[in-house]
């Protein structure tokens, strides 16, 4: 039918005698129903389902962000390795409120360009981390335990001292039951090694007092890692010096503050949220 029936009459503000001759008139009225077109099926099926149940375990998958690899704890099958990465992701786990334990050796997957994850060695992306504390601290919040224990998971090497500096991080370590740890010492032997891991004979000759030995110590210790983590208490001035120290040396840093978890990079950043965690 071309012509509008009587009820569309009514309602149409706009009609008149010529509404037919309108443009968009002609477009509605004067054609017949057409079919739509036939839509083919999409060639693309998606993957094709397991053959099997997956049985998750703990996994450390690696994958590409802010141009450079970072790890991450998520959950992976024992017997294809298929990892969900949508699901499975523990996503800003280390802001939770409980406490993640440390599963031990676990294995290892990477996510490539194509999106495709495959299973590698867990010596590919392994880094030294040097862990420095203030004097007498005793306890971190459960974010900054939590952070640690995330790098403990993804098995880097772990550098201390022998000094009263390194001992809440190796008591740490030792609860945990973490074996990479290299203990680095200055006199003929190590004065403090909790866990009995390995020691590490530092190359230093000679130093006047214990402050001097702290910074030599420091140094050795700086130049063999590749990042460090500082675990902060207030009124340890000195270890900001520290930070400091480490930043000009255009390495990445990571400040557990009592209550926070910083990446710092600039010494100005440091000022700014050394001030704004201390209120």
């Amino acid at each position: 039918m071309d012509e509008k029936g009587f009820y569309k009459k009514l309602n149409d503000r706009w009609f008149d005698e010529r509404s037919d001759d309108r443009p968009k008139e002609k477009k509605f009225f004067g054609k017949e129903k057409e079919e739509a077109p036939y839509k083919k099926k999409s060639e693309n099926t998606g993957k094709k389902r397991a053959d099997h149940k997956h049985e998750y375990e703990p996994a450390i998958v690696w994958i590409r962000s802010c141009g450079e690899m970072r790890s991450r704890l998520t959950l992976a099958c024992k017997r294809c390795g298929y990892v969900n990465r949508e699901q499975t992701f523990f996503r800003n786990y280390e802001r939770r409120l409980d406490e993640i334990p440390y599963f031990g050796e676990v294995p290892h997957y990477e996510f490539d360009d194509k999106d495709v994850c495959g299973k590698i060695s867990s010596e590919k992306y392994k880094k030294s981390v040097l862990v420095y504390a203030s004097y007498g601290i005793n306890e971190l919040a459960v974010e900054a335990k939590n952070f640690l224990t995330l790098w403990f998971n993804a098995g880097h090497t772990f550098l201390v001292g022998d000094t009263d500096r390194f001992v809440f991080p190796q008591k740490m370590m030792a609860d945990n039951g973490y074996g990479k740890v290299n203990v680095a010492y200055t006199g003929e032997s190590v004065k403090l090694n909790i866990g009995g891991w390995n020691p590490l004979k530092a190359d230093i000759r000679s130093f006047n007092g214990n402050r001097e030995r702290d910074q030599l110590l420091f140094k050795y210790l700086a130049g063999r890692s590749d990042i460090a983590i500082f675990l902060v208490k207030y009124g340890d001035e000195k270890i900001f010096e520290y930070i400091k120290e480490y930043i000009r040396t255009g390495k990445k840093c990571v400040v557990c503050f009592p209550k926070a978890v910083c990446h710092v990079n600039d010494v100005n950043y440091l000022k700014y949220v050394k001030r704004y965690y201390k209120r």
